[in-house]
């Protein structure tokens, strides 16, 4: 895996936990070498911070999943912003998680166990934006964005109190004129999934 971070203790610190568990971390400390690095010869898995210099990390998701070599590869994005804004700017750019710092070397750790286990040919897991199912008018609907309407709110976890990451919303009802927004959730320490439904104002757990 390709870890970049400008911050070599950091580096170090999640190093020291993932190398007893087979993986081989590489390091990078700023995005324009980060991307060099990826393309000459594309990781298993990319975890990026979003401040590191030369080119911001949700650019380098970009960047690394618009080009042929490297659209497949996983990236997962660490950030101390929990804004839902940023959240959905990173999923948009194709970042396959999107993590709150504090983020624990265990937490990040279950993160790359998941999508490893995951494929991820880039046929297979086409952006959440364009995962939207269309049906009549008329008809029930049932679609899934990251640019929903109404703005999702900030949140944070009703077990831990950490601040919750917006992943997508999902547009639900009988009809066009009747339908209801719900947002998704992922808590950063490990809680699991939760989601929002605008219309009660209710914090669930979601379905896996």
């Amino acid at each position: 895996m390709l870890f970049v971070d400008s911050d070599a203790d950091t580096h170090d610190l999640y190093r020291t936990f993932l190398v007893p568990h087979r993986y081989i971390v590489d390091h990078a400390a700023d995005g324009r070498s980060a991307l060099a690095t990826a393309l000459a010869s594309p990781p298993d898995i990319v975890v990026t911070e979003t401040q590191v210099p030369g080119l911001d990390g949700i650019s380098l998701c970009a960047l690394l999943h618009e080009d042929p070599a490297t659209r497949s590869v996983p990236v997962i994005v660490l950030t101390a912003d929990a804004r839902p804004q940023l959240h959905v700017e990173a999923y948009r750019a194709g970042a396959s998680r999107v993590l709150v710092k504090p983020c624990l070397p265990q937490d990040l750790w279950r993160q790359l166990e998941s999508l490893r286990a995951q494929p991820h040919d880039s046929a297979a897991r086409p952006a959440v934006e364009q995962r939207i199912r269309h049906r009549s008018a008329h008809a029930c609907q049932r679609s899934v964005t990251t640019t929903p309407s109404r703005l999702p709110p900030d949140l944070r976890c009703p077990q831990c109190n950490a601040g919750l990451a917006y992943e997508r919303s999902e547009i639900r009802g009988a009809t066009v004129q009747r339908s209801e927004q719900w947002d998704f959730y992922h808590c950063p320490t490990g809680c699991g999934e939760f989601q929002y439904r605008q219309r009660t104002r209710k914090v669930t757990h979601s379905a896996a």
